[in-house]
């Protein structure tokens, strides 16, 4: 899922769809938030950044999904025994 803070959301909104602030916290309100949103998400990217930076941010996703895709069943419980530091240094 992607996100951006809720300000920037507003500006967005306000920009793009030419809607007035309190339409646009109206329209955000009637959503899910962005925590809720996260607790559930098995990727998280925020676009408040250059399309350069997220396009980078969601190709190293891809990689690393399709990596522990790849693992076979019993390899995936090794890494899971892991400390997060160890596990980090494979991704």
């Amino acid at each position: 899922m992607t996100f951006v803070p809720r300000e920037l959301a507003v500006e967005r909104i306000v920009a793009r769809d030419s809607k007035t602030e309190s339409e646009a916290l109206a329209r955000l309100d009637a959503q899910a938030s962005n925590e809720e949103r996260i607790k559930r998400a098995n990727v998280v990217l925020t676009t408040q950044y250059a399309d350069e930076c997220v396009n980078k941010r969601i190709c190293r996703e891809a990689f690393v999904n399709l990596q522990w895709r790849l693992l076979d069943d019993e390899l995936k419980q090794e890494f899971l025994q892991l400390s997060k530091e160890d596990q980090a240094k494979f991704w």
